[in-house]
């Protein structure tokens, strides 16, 4: 069982972070971030920078962690039913247990080396 599971989980995180909107969103992420320092340069209070910069960096990281778990759990579901691989996976002695863990731990792993 749980080396279907593992199988399962290890090509959904694969799918997912071959996709390039996981690219590009970690790309934007990346960017803003990047220029947090030159965006909080500007806060009005002395001593802020610091707090601002944290916020704007932990912000930054939670939105496109959100914004990126919605398109590729969206991206994962919609690839399964399009090729019509999950009927394929479920006739093979896959439980929907499984198969439904697996996609979740791709998906938390994809979202979690993102969010690294």
């Amino acid at each position: 069982m749980f080396s279907r599971l593992y199988a399962i989980a290890k090509n959904a995180f694969t799918e997912i972070t071959r996709q390039p909107a996981y690219g590009i969103l970690l790309l934007v992420g990346m960017v803003l971030i990047a220029l947090s320092p030159l965006i909080t340069a500007f806060s009005m209070e002395t001593g802020s920078d610091l707090k601002l910069l944290v916020d704007m960096g932990l912000g930054t990281i939670f939105m496109v962690g959100l914004i990126l778990s919605v398109v590729s759990a969206t991206q994962v579901v919609s690839r399964e039913i399009e090729v019509k691989t999950a009927g394929a996976v479920i006739s093979k002695p896959v439980s929907r247990l499984v198969l439904v863990a697996g996609k979740f731990l791709g998906v938390s792993g994809a979202i979690w080396a993102a969010s690294y």
